[in-house]
């Protein structure tokens, strides 16, 4: 019966994968790539990795009917970062599924790069590189909207230095967009499994979130670092600390942000105060960096603690 009930699930399962993915190529709403892991969350957390993987097999198979090879690399990943994430669920908290999420899209981030380049010879992040540059050349020459001419020169100045270091931070790069679609997928498995009557873990409130306090000692140093040049001539530790900083940096804004919820709980504001006051925070650079010292005091000094005294 169990089978069977897993079967006539999997059905469904395959129907919904693949009306996502004829939306996601064929019509103009290709935002709907975003959604596709959701079915496998379900069904990887309703019946387990063994019939998770046959699931995913038989949508390959179709996938490849409807899409050929690029519908067969959107179910794959879809589905591989689906079924991970839905088989951890059954534990008690959230964040294991979280970290297999990111870990599995980045391993699918490494495939699709590696077979791309060893068995087509695409090089897809140069593509990448090539498609930027020809829409900062396309905005550019409508600089007459813009500005000065000499503002114009300096910002595209800048994206063009963004584009040539692209190669270095790669894997910021990646690991970035590995956790954003991880927590979106997360939001929305969050939402649909409540509806269902089948409620997976939940992240904490984001006001409680913590990170270890190493992450001040490790920023601190890879300041350092990044000041002596020396040490950042040397191109195994330029990698590194180039890919190190920015999360490190977005590790302690996020605890910076964290603390502001905290905050604003505390003092019984509205729910949008702190969200307002984030997203003005996060679009200034002097403020972002304003919280990111905030959360180097939250997490050195333990802040929070000492307010709730």
């Amino acid at each position: 019966m169990r089978n069977l009930k897993g079967m006539v699930e999997g059905s469904i399962i395959t129907g919904i994968s693949l009306i996502f993915l004829l939306l996601s190529m064929y019509t103009p709403i290709g935002i709907m790539q975003f959604f596709m892991p959701i079915p496998f969350i379900i069904y990887g957390y309703r019946h387990g990795l063994k019939q998770g993987i046959w699931v995913i097999l038989i949508n390959i198979a179709l996938s490849f009917f409807i899409g050929q090879f690029f519908g067969l690399v959107f179910v794959f990943f879809a589905g591989t970062i689906g079924i991970v994430m839905g088989v951890l669920y059954k534990g008690d908290h959230a964040l294991p599924a979280i970290i297999g999420g990111v870990i599995t899209t980045l391993v699918n981030f490494i495939i699709g790069l590696t077979i791309s380049s060893q068995l087509f010879g695409i090089d897809l992040v140069e593509q990448f590189k090539t498609l930027m540059r020809s829409s900062l050349e396309t905005v550019k020459n409508m600089g007459s909207v813009l500005g000065s001419q000499e503002q114009i020169n300096q910002t595209f100045e800048m994206y063009h230095r963004f584009i040539d270091m692209i190669d270095l931070i790669l894997p910021v790069l990646l690991i970035n967009s590995a956790i954003i679609i991880v927590l979106f997928n997360h939001f929305f498995a969050v939402k649909i499994m409540k509806r269902l009557d089948t409620p997976i873990p939940q992240l904490p409130p984001f006001r409680e979130w913590r990170f270890p306090r190493s992450i001040v000692y490790y920023y601190i140093l890879t300041m350092i670092a990044l000041s002596i040049k020396s040490v950042y001539e040397i191109n195994t530790l330029k990698i590194i600390v180039s890919n190190l900083y920015p999360i490190l940096q977005m590790l302690l804004l996020a605890q910076g942000l964290s603390f502001l919820f905290f905050l604003a709980h505390m003092k019984g504001f509205k729910k949008g105060i702190p969200i307002i006051v984030s997203i003005v925070a996060i679009l200034n650079p002097f403020l972002s960096q304003i919280l990111i010292i905030l959360g180097m005091v939250d997490l050195g000094f333990h802040l929070r603690n000492k307010l709730k005294v």
